[in-house]
């Protein structure tokens, strides 16, 4: 049989949000000021980010095309990525026609139907900075999706 306090806190918890849980819990042990902080970042959409695939036909165009677009893409030097300077990966998708967003989310998937480009969050490109790789390198990649 379970304790009244056990039952309490169970009939207590089935009403409160994960987010309330979390809240609650942390900012108990850090402070509020640094859980409200953290869920701020939290709840931010990731950035658009991807690679260029020069090893394909096109993809010196692709580059081209980024570098003279400084306005709405930056080329991230640490991981040899770009990312949009506007949006997030949420919005991307249900972005409406003839918006700007739209315009780069048709350009994104065009060329990556055609292995120009591999869509990539940010932190995904930390291992392939960090290791060093190489030509001829072998590398296993136990990963789920491409990258």
């Amino acid at each position: 049989p379970q304790s009244r306090d056990t039952m309490q806190d169970r009939d207590r918890l089935q009403g409160e949000s994960s987010e309330e849980l979390f809240r609650e819990y942390y900012g108990r042990a850090l402070g509020q000021d640094v859980i409200d902080k953290e869920l701020e970042w939290l709840h931010a959409g990731l950035p658009v980010t991807f690679r260029v695939n020069r090893s394909r036909r096109g993809a010196a165009i692709a580059e081209a095309h980024l570098s003279a677009r400084a306005d709405a893409v930056k080329y991230l030097p640490w991981c040899d990525g770009w990312q949009l300077r506007f949006g997030d990966v949420g919005e991307i998708k249900v972005c409406p026609r003839g918006t700007a967003l739209h315009e780069w989310k048709t350009w994104l998937a065009e060329h990556g139907r055609r292995g120009i480009i591999e869509r990539q969050e940010a932190v995904s490109m930390v291992p392939l900075a960090v290791l060093g790789v190489k030509a001829g390198h072998r590398v296993l990649d136990l990963c789920a999706s491409p990258g």
